[in-house]
């Protein structure tokens, strides 16, 4: 029995890495998974990107209280959210690269700023 369940931990260790490995990180990445045909696809990965972004950056402000860079208005869905974000980034390609976050907040910070 043994000698069949390490080969079966090994091969879920491996498949695990390699599935993370893949995972997006960049702004072009997100681009590819969130716009056109792929977004139908992909609309858990997208909306469940922009809400734990929006969670963290909430947590984040209440903890820490920094100047907050964007005020996103009552009401705004996460779709609508992904479609600010995708827009910014065709706008800017030369962000491609970049962290998905850091686009993410500069779209909402040029587009939801803040009435200081």
């Amino acid at each position: 029995m043994l000698r069949l369940l390490v080969p079966a931990l090994l091969l879920t260790l491996l498949t695990s890495t390699a599935v993370a490995a893949e995972a997006p990180q960049s702004a072009g990445d997100y681009r590819r998974l969130c716009t056109g045909k792929a977004a139908e696809t992909n609309r858990s990965l997208c909306v469940g990107f922009i809400t734990g972004a929006d969670q963290a950056y909430a947590l984040e402000q209440k903890t820490a209280g920094f100047h907050k860079d964007f005020c996103i208005p009552a009401g705004i869905a996460p779709e609508q959210l992904n479609r600010v974000w995708m827009s910014f980034l065709n706008q800017h390609p030369e962000m491609a690269h970049d962290p998905a976050v850091a686009s993410y907040f500069r779209a909402l910070a040029r587009t939801y700023p803040c009435a200081d």
